[in-house]
């Protein structure tokens, strides 16, 4: 009689990753509408795509980002050693945050940074609970909190060519000071001139910026 095959025990571990949580407010009264007027309901999966997408067009710089997307809620991450990629990760943020206000939709969430077990099938860690805290309990109305833990991620994880202050410096340009060690997600900053309903544009900033060394 064959010896049967010994498995070894499955033992996944956590990973340091920077994680994204948004909910999308007054989702129930969204919903309702789309019952009432069925078109709607497209404008409903565009809202919830514009959040999926977030961090998408920076796949090649960011390979370990995951999302995960559940109702009314999206949840983005990615390994805290991805270079320059909280930059992109605010960047993003503003332009999701802003489409969305234009097409009549508001979220509200969290950015921190802790221990998370995030695939295509498992969400699960201490950095989730503290997100969906961060997000339930301080946000309050509608805008994103940064944690001030994600700034050092962003000092340690930089652009090649930039010092640690010269990448903070660029990161905080999306941020201004909350109460405690917290910040929110703040518009562009006006010199940049953008009009966020622009894909083109919006995609013309990526390039220009990468090229002034972004």
């Amino acid at each position: 009689m064959a010896r049967r095959k010994e498995t070894k025990p499955y033992s996944p571990k956590y990973e340091k990753r920077v994680i994204l949580f948004v909910d999308f407010l007054a989702f129930k009264d969204h919903v309702a509408r789309t019952v009432t007027e069925p078109r709607y309901l497209a404008s409903v999966v565009e809202a919830m795509k514009i959040i999926g997408e977030i961090g998408a067009g920076d796949k090649e710089f960011n390979r370990s980002q995951r999302v995960t997307q559940f109702s009314d809620s999206v949840v983005v991450s990615f390994r805290i050693e991805e270079s320059s990629a909280v930059f992109w990760l605010l960047l993003d943020i503003v332009y999701a945050t802003l489409d969305l206000v234009t097409k009549g939709f508001l979220v509200r969430g969290a950015v921190t940074v802790g221990d998370l077990r995030h695939t295509k099938e498992i969400l699960v860690g201490p950095a989730m609970v503290e997100a969906y805290e961060l997000e339930s309990k301080h946000a309050n109305f509608p805008r994103v909190l940064i944690d001030e833990k994600v700034i050092a991620v962003a000092r340690r994880a930089r652009k090649d060519d930039h010092s640690p202050e010269e990448e903070e410096k660029h990161v905080r340009e999306f941020m201004t000071r909350f109460p405690g060690e917290l910040y929110i997600v703040r518009s562009l900053p006006a010199f940049l001139g953008i009009n966020n309903s622009d894909q083109a544009r919006r995609a013309c900033l990526r390039q220009t910026l990468r090229a002034a060394g972004r």
